[in-house]
């Protein structure tokens, strides 16, 4: 909900709601946490942990660029910073789609940066990156499984390319340049 001061307030489910049956109904819900306006742009909600008890932020309170933090679902007041922005705002981060644990964080200065937050993943994107040095790699999406990334690199000097990587291949596949659809 927008606040008349611009202010996004976010709910979580009271005491009374039953879970299995929530409605609008105001008694269902309190606040959860309000976002000052001036901190809109930079404090979004990202994803649940796996079990559901954590959510990830994209947080502007208290920073320029913005943190990556984790929180108890209801208690932004113990909000854990996991990773913090160094030069401009983050951009993306990328969770595994199993067990719901950062593997990576971009932050966006003249061309994608990515860095490694977990090192089960290490290898695919240091393969991934050497695959086109001169070319800025973006992770789009991944499958269920974890085991297909469709992976685009973008250039000053060429158009965006497609590939299918295959983790347990380790090996990409081109699959085209925008320039030939």
């Amino acid at each position: 909900e927008e606040g008349d001061d611009g202010a996004v307030i976010y709910y979580r489910p009271s005491e009374l709601a039953d879970i299995n049956k929530l409605t609008s109904e105001s008694k269902n819900w309190v606040s959860y946490m309000t976002v000052k306006a001036e901190d809109r742009s930079l404090t979004v909600p990202i994803a649940f942990t796996k079990d559901n008890k954590q959510v990830y932020w994209l947080s502007g309170q208290d920073s320029n660029l913005g943190d990556l933090t984790i929180h108890d679902f209801g208690h932004p007041d113990k909000s854990q910073i996991l990773y913090k922005a160094n030069r401009t705002q983050i951009f993306g981060v990328i969770l595994h789609p199993i067990d719901r644990t950062v593997l990576s964080v971009t932050e966006y200065y003249h061309k994608p940066e990515i860095y490694v937050a977990n090192d089960t993943v290490l290898d695919d994107f240091q393969y991934l990156v050497n695959l086109r040095p001169h070319s800025t790699l973006l992770v789009e999406s991944t499958s269920n499984d974890f085991n297909l990334w469709l992976c685009t690199y973008n250039a000053d000097n060429s158009p965006y390319e497609f590939f299918l990587y295959n983790r347990s291949t380790k090996h990409a596949e081109f699959l085209f340049r925008l320039d030939t659809i």
